[in-house]
C-alpha cells in the first residue's frame, strides 16, 4: 500500500481519511493507492488523485498516520549525501522535512537505499528502501 496526503482545501477523495479535527495538521487527509513498485511510481499514482506522498512532520502526525495506512514516504535522501545516515531532509513535495521515527538500525548503510517506507509490527518505523 501507499501513503498520499493532500490539503484539504483541495478536496481529499472520497476514500481518504482526515485527519483528527483538532490535529496541528487538520488540513489533511490520507489515503492508499494502487501498488506502486518505486517512489517514483507512487509520486504519479498519488497526484492522480491530487495528493503527493506523506512527509510527516511531527509525532503526533507520524501516529496519526501509522495507525492509518503503510507505505512510501514522499522522504528522500538528498544526491551527493555524506553517508547513509545524512541528506535525509527533503521531500518530494518540495518542502523540508524536520522529523522521522527511524526504525532500530535504520537507515541502512547502503547507498543505493535513498527513499524511504514505514511499517508497523516488530519492525515499526521508517525504513530506507530503494527507490
Amino acid at each position: 500500500m501507499l501513503v498520499a496526503l493532500a490539503a484539504a482545501t483541495v478536496g481529499c477523495p472520497s476514500h481518504s481519511v482526515p485527519a483528527p479535527a483538532d490535529a496541528p495538521f487538520d488540513t489533511r487527509c490520507a489515503w492508499t493507492t494502487e501498488a506502486a513498485s518505486s517512489l517514483f511510481e507512487c509520486v504519479e499514482k498519488c497526484a492522480a488523485d491530487g495528493g503527493v506522498p506523506a512527509c510527516p512532520n511531527s509525532t503526533a502526525e507520524y501516529a496519526w498516520l501509522a495507525e492509518t495506512i503503510v507505505g512510501w514516504l514522499g522522504l528522500y535522501q538528498q544526491p551527493g549525501a555524506d553517508g547513509p545516515a545524512d541528506g535525509w531532509d527533503r521531500c518530494v513535495s518540495g518542502g523540508g522535512v524536520n522529523f522521522t521515527s527511524w526504525a532500530a538500525g535504520e537507515p541502512g548503510d547502503s547507498v543505493s537505499e535513498s527513499c524511504a517506507v514505514f511499517s508497523r509490527g516488530p519492525e515499526n518505523g521508517v525504513h530506507d528502501i530503494s527507490c
